[in-house]
């Protein structure tokens, strides 16, 4: 808590991606950003706002500049807020009275990376899967996926983002209870999603 007010907070996270190869299967054009407003006008009437030529930052400006490509190449510094405080699985681990994972980040973050670096059908790996926000996001998106984590506790409370919003408290006390004491379950009646195992 920054009491005296002398400090901006902390929030910046790296976040590294690695590949086998020197050019991995990436596609920035999945994650294009909206354009500025300034940008809209631009492509609505490029004449009017630059004539193509060599700017003093050494970029060359060609009359391609002002072609709308559906959006822009995305910053490296992701701004992603992490406000998920009424979703389905703080709601489960509530309801059932465990405690949440305590390092949750944002659906945000896997979509960005998964929609960049993979297509639908492809595997997507988290090898820390804590709450599982990345097995989610991949099963929203399309991908297999495969989740580790070593607490069976957070297995099981994972269970509450594949489970349906309305699910009755007794049935998220079983599904909780049971993947914590090792049991593989199907949810695809819960949820109309794939199983999850705690092992």
């Amino acid at each position: 808590m920054n009491n005296c007010k002398i400090r901006a907070k902390d929030t910046v996270n790296n976040v590294w991606w690695f590949s086998k190869t020197e050019w991995p299967k990436a596609d920035v054009s999945k994650v294009l950003a909206p354009y500025s407003d300034r940008m809209k006008k631009l492509i609505e009437d490029p004449a009017a706002f630059y004539s193509p030529k060599n700017r003093p930052s050494g970029h060359a400006i060609g009359e391609g500049f002002g072609k709308d490509n559906g959006g822009a190449i995305p910053s490296n510094l992701l701004q992603i807020p992490n406000t998920d405080s009424n979703g389905g699985y703080l709601r489960g681990c509530k309801t059932v009275g465990i405690k949440g994972h305590p390092a949750r980040f944002p659906a945000k973050l896997p979509e960005f990376f998964i929609k960049f670096l993979t297509d639908p059908g492809d595997l997507v790996v988290d090898i820390f899967a804590g709450s599982n926000t990345t097995g989610r996001v991949a099963e929203d998106l399309g991908r297999r996926w495969l989740g580790y984590e070593l607490s069976a506790e957070y297995v099981a409370a994972s269970a509450f983002r594949f489970l349906d919003r309305d699910a009755p408290a007794a049935r998220l006390s079983e599904v909780c209870a049971a993947l914590a004491a090792g049991q593989t379950l199907d949810l695809k009646s819960d949820s109309g999603l794939p199983g999850l195992a705690a092992e």
